[in-house]
């Protein structure tokens, strides 16, 4: 009889049939999932095997047969579970039990049972631990015969299964058995075994086939014992004589040439067949996703877009839409649907193609996993062949498995899950019927239904999807026509890696490829968590846009980069028609109650802050009148007021368009040809507000009145724009945390569709005068200057080596005369700044500012990194040029370069106004030491690496940040650079309303590279403009006017009131009251300044404003 075991977590009744499981042999309850280990009680695995029955991995032992006589043949003891989705039919039998060959009553079962019998396998609950045996706690609901459970993959499943039982290859086809029937005890004829097997969805179909197969050999055989003996009457051949002799063996030989040949083609396909072993762990390739440090999405890097989920995460209505779809025999067939390949092979005759549709979703597993894409008569055996491997050796829900996470679905999306996603923008578990149908309607031609490209065709194939889960009985007919009445919504293609943080996310893949190789990072599965802030870097996104867009502005319009002008009305009308038509496709949502989709929009639709194409319809003085599609826009002259001929010697700041009728001579040929815009000109154009009479936006609603008087948008409500131009200007921003180096923002350009390079650490740039607190820093350091110093701001001039005269500026050329260090730096003057290098160093000799740098990680490797007899080289060391010389040339660090040259580090004064080419991530890290007391803080980007299994491949270990400046040092030099936001060029930052704030502006010649470097106790944050290619940003395009509004937009947010304190003073930090012009200690009256120990000034005993006798000699 059957091992009846009941599971002590759900309480299900299981039956297990021979081959029974090993003792001790791991498996799962299909019910709840608990994982078991089998035992039996004292004496039933020798009772087992006494009466003939087989255990897992051993072979038949034929019983005796007097000890057990066959009474009757095997009637199946249960009816077989129905496919999912069906309702269980009442049995067509009683249930009967078979122990060994011995067949009994119901009754007899009972007394048996009362009497001492055994009902089934002990069970004792425990927990699953992989290498350990585990106590059984239930078994599956089908039987246990030819089927075995498998890991799922590292997804789920058990950590060990049962042995593998025997292929079917070793017990005869069941449709060579003579067919038996048997009458239950109402008279009624009960169903064969074969009618049984393909009624059941799983395992339990061959392991009744095989039981009965089993009884049929034994019969057999009993019925050769008695036949004939050599010359006795052989029945109907028999009394054919020798004819019917020769017939029959003409027959037999017929069948044994047939079964041969048959066994022969079987052989030949077969023997270079991968192995289905390979189906057992599933690890496919899958996506790797990179989050922002509170778990959002930032981007995801693939070859397939893959999500791998267990088959009981996908909802039952979804698994049968895809087998309605694909298979509707699935549960039925045992790998190969015969009937479905003759429907098609007439099919294909009526049509006169080739047969289609044939594949089982078991073939289609074969194909996907183990063959290749090759149409063939050969591959199709081989495929067929596998498939009843595939059937034989694993069950129905595996195949599901593998095969609902293996489907390509198109638009790079592999798998149910991925499906959802590109689709729907949801998980499968929240699909609905009508969604879960147009999804399995894809697989037969992913290109050709995806509802992204032709909507009719995937409603066609879901109506088609949805007619046979109905068919099928998985959905009732009202479900289906509800199904059919949802409203679909179908997300436009996105590229999540574009959309969020593209500078960032690529950043983490380049770590990660360095670190792991870049077949890992395609197709592991790996879980990246940065230390991006999502949010801040949104907001540092649109800083950086809004910024270069209004440093772009101020350059000027640039006709030429017009998109085209058309000249007749009908040419007008057309662009307009088209410009129409393409926001109305891309505006449609695909959603209706009845069909699944709207029409297109009457109308399309607006929205604020987007920049569209527009034609110009009419052109005015104040204001131009523009069509948007099938709407009308006004752009007021005073949204346009930088549409002025570009001219890189003029500033901005005088500059207006107030006539935009005003012709100029764009080209440079000497004739004013075109006026700044023009009837059909064909621009781009931002809204600023769907209507010229109100805004939601109270500002925008208080410069409305005013901006549109006098313009067609003065009475009538017509949309409000302003004209745009796509920036040519680039710019970067990079924001770290103080405390810990996590840097929470990384803007590396612009417009990562445009340009993939990411400026915050690819590309190195003249920094201007933020190099200048580098250089009072290592000053002050020194002690040979104080905060205090009077430097003199004055025109100078420095002899060099090649005879060339060097005349140090200052921007403006303006000159304020003798001012101390603190003004010096906050004023940013140039001339005070050569002068206090070449007080620290005079000949440069020492390397006194280089070596300063080097310490703060400034062109390369920070020091404290390297070994201590490292060699600088050009690669390790770029915080000076390198020069080719001649061999014989005198100078410390030398690279030969060739025959009678080498290259030499050659550090010049030019350095301390910023001529050095650094990277932005590398001034961040110089800052920090300022900003900390001298500790030098690492950025960093990745905080932990997990494998799809959740296993930990890297977690950042914050290191102990080294000091790289006494405390004190650090601490002047913050308080100089709060002087550069209190009262110098970064003034306008006091608008943020920070107690503790401090930074430096930074412009290099001829305003190629804009930057502002500020920060907080907490934040710090840089921000470069300027071209790629090195070009004027205009003149008045300083740092403080380009960079610093940037900064201040991000830092607004950033950097918070609440978390607002004053910065500490490090370390042993003397005080004193200084009179700024004299540079002298005073009693009263002064500025306090902070000196190292033993630098304060000597009192004068006067006050400020006083003069000594000899001061008063010296003017006389």
């Amino acid at each position: 009889m059957p091992l009846n075991l009941p599971c002590p977590e759900c309480g299900a009744k299981i039956a297990l049939s021979e081959p029974f499981p090993q003792p001790r042999s791991q498996l799962k309850c299909t019910t709840c999932g608990r994982g078991l280990a089998v035992s039996y009680p004292d004496g039933v695995v020798e009772q087992l095997r006494s009466r003939g029955k087989r255990f897992v991995g051993e072979r038949r032992a034929v019983p005796d047969p007097a000890a057990h006589p066959v009474d009757a043949p095997r009637v199946p003891s249960a009816p077989p579970p129905p496919p999912p989705g069906r309702r269980r039919e009442p049995p067509p039998t009683q249930a009967t039990e078979v122990l060994g060959d011995r067949v009994s009553t119901e009754a007899a079962t009972a007394a048996r049972t009362e009497a001492g019998g055994f009902e089934g396998g002990t069970v004792a609950e425990g927990t699953v631990v992989d290498g350990t045996e585990v106590a059984p706690e239930a078994f599956g609901e089908e039987e246990f015969d030819r089927t075995v459970p498998s890991a799922r993959s590292p997804y789920g499943g058990l950590a060990g299964n049962v042995e593998e039982p025997e292929s079917r290859r070793d017990v005869g086809p069941a449709e060579n058995e003579p067919t038996r029937r048997f009458v239950d005890k109402g008279g009624t004829e009960a169903p064969t075994e074969q009618q049984q097997a393909r009624r059941r969805p799983d395992s339990e179909a061959t392991g009744r086939a095989r039981a009965g197969r089993e009884v049929t050999e034994r019969t057999e055989r009993q019925a050769l014992a008695k036949q004939p003996k050599k010359g006795r009457k052989r029945g109907v051949l028999g009394c054919l004589g020798g004819f019917g002799t020769m017939g029959c063996g003409s027959a037999v030989a017929a069948v044994v040439l047939g079964l041969a040949g048959i066994g022969g083609g079987y052989w030949y396909y077969s023997k270079d067949l991968p192995t289905v072993e390979a189906l057992r762990e599933y690890t496919p390739a899958t996506v790797t996703t990179v989050l922002d440090k509170d778990g959002r999405l930032l981007g995801e890097i693939y070859e397939q877009r893959r999500y791998v989920l267990p088959l009981e995460e996908i909802p039952k209505h979804v698994q049968m839409a895809f087998v309605s779809a694909e298979d509707a025999t699935f549960f039925e067939h045992g790998g190969v649907n015969y009937m479905g390949i003759v429907r098609a092979i007439g099919r294909s005759f009526t049509s006169g193609s080739s047969p289609k549709g044939t594949s089982t979703i078991t073939q289609q597993v074969a194909k996907n996993f183990l063959l290749t894409n090759e149409h063939s008569i050969t591959r199709k055996i081989k495929e067929a062949i596998l498939s009843w491997r595939i059937e034989d050796t694993y069950d129905k829900e595996h195949i599901l498995f593998l095969y609902l996470n293996e489907i390509y679905l198109g638009s790079q999306a592999y798998g149910v899950e991925a499906g959802a996603r590109t689709y729907f923008g949801k998980s499968v578990k929240d699909l609905t019927h009508g969604e879960a149908a147009l999804l399995a309607g894809l697989p037969p031609r992913p290109s050709g239904y995806s509802p992204h490209r032709s909507w009719e065709s995937a409603r066609k194939r879901q109506e088609y999807v949805v007619a046979q889960m109905v068919e099928k009985g998985h959905l009732t007919a009202a479900e289906g026509k509800a199904a059919l009445a949802e409203k679909i919504t179908i997300i436009p293609r996105g590229n999540t890696f574009l959309e969020q943080a593209p500078h960032f996310t690529e950043h983490a893949r380049r770590f990660l490829v360095d670190r792991y190789g870049e077949e890992k990072v395609l197709n592991q599965g790996l879980q990246v968590t940065t230390t991006c802030d999502l949010d801040l870097q949104k907001l540092g996104q649109d800083a950086v846009t809004d910024g270069i867009f209004e440093v772009d502005q101020r350059m000027g319009f640039r006709r030429a980069a017009l998109a085209g002008t058309v000249g007749s009305d009908s040419e007008i009308a057309k662009v307009r028609k088209e410009h129409e038509m393409g926001m109305r496709a891309a505006q449609g949502t695909l959603e209706d109650a009845a069909k699944g989709r709207s029409p297109l929009p009457s109308k399309s639709t607006l929205e604020v802050g987007q920049v569209y194409k527009a034609v110009v319809l009419e052109v005015d003085k104040g204001w131009v009148r523009i069509g948007i599609g099938d709407h009308e826009a006004v752009i007021p002259v005073a949204w346009a007021d930088w549409a002025y001929q570009p001219d890189p010697k003029r500033s901005w700041r005088f500059r207006d368009q107030a006539d935009l009728t005003t012709k100029y001579d764009w080209d440079d040929d000497g004739t004013k040809d075109h006026a700044v815009l023009e009837r059909g000109d064909v621009i781009l154009a931002k809204v600023a507000s769907l209507s010229t009479l109100t805004s939601d936006d109270e500002t925008l609603a208080k410069e409305l009145p005013k901006a549109f008087k006098g313009t067609p948008g003065e009475k009538s409500a017509l949309v409000a724009a302003r004209l745009w131009q796509v920036p040519e200007v680039e710019g970067a921003l990079l924001s770290m945390d103080l405390h810990t180096g996590a840097v929470r923002t990384m803007v590396g350009g612009a417009d990562f569709t445009r340009s993939q390079l990411n400026r915050t650490v690819q590309s190195r740039r003249q920094v201007g005068s933020t190099f200048k607190p580098i250089v009072y820093a290592a000053a002050i350091e020194s002690k040979k200057v104080t905060a205090a110093t009077i430097v003199p701001d004055a025109p100078m001039a420095k002899a060099t080596t090649t005879d060339f005269v060097w005349k140090p500026g200052n921007y403006g050329n303006d000159y304020l005369g003798n001012i101390t260090l603190r003004k010096a730096l906050a004023m940013s003057r140039n001339t005070c700044t050569v002068r206090v290098l070449e007080a620290t160093d005079p000949s440069m000799e020492n390397d006194v500012i280089y070596e300063f740098g080097r310490r703060l990680g400034i062109g390369g490797i920070p020091l404290y990194r390297l070994p201590p007899d490292h060699r600088i080289t050009p690669e390790t060391d770029q915080l000076c040029p390198w020069v080719e010389v001649p061999e014989d040339h005198g100078c410390k660090d030398t690279v030969p370069k060739g025959p009678g040259t080498k290259l030499c580090r050659s550090c010049d004064m030019s350095m301390a106004l910023g001529s050095a080419s650094i990277t932005m991530e590398e001034m961040v890290r110089a800052y920090s030491a300022f900003a900390t007391g001298g500790k030098l803080i690492e950025p960093y980007y990745v905080t932990e690496v997990k494998d799809r299994d959740g296993k930990v491949l890297f977690a950042h270990e914050a290191p102990v940040p080294p000091q790289v400046l006494e405390p004190e040092v650090a601490a002047i030099t913050t308080w100089l650079l709060q002087n550069v936001v209190q009262g110098g060029t970064a003034a306008a930052a006091n608008r943020l309303g920070l107690k503790a704030l401090a930074g430096k502006t930074g412009t290099t010649n001829d305003e190629k590279d804009a930057w502002f470097i500020g920060f907080t106790n907490d934040v710090i944050t840089a921000v470069w403009v300027g071209f790629d290619q090195p070009a004027p940003l205009g003149v008045s395009s300083t740092g403080g006017r380009t960079a610093l509004p940037i900064w201040m937009d991000y830092m607004e947010v950033a950097a918070p009131k609440d978390k607002d304190r004053p910065f500490p003073m490090w370390g042993d930090v003397q005080s004193a009251l200084i009179d700024e012009d004299t540079g002298r200690r005073v009693e009263s009256g002064g500025r306090p300044y902070p000196f190292l120990a033993g630098t304060v000034p000597e009192s004068t005993g006067v006050a400020a404003d006083q003069i000594t006798v000899g001061e008063l000699m010296t003017e006389l």
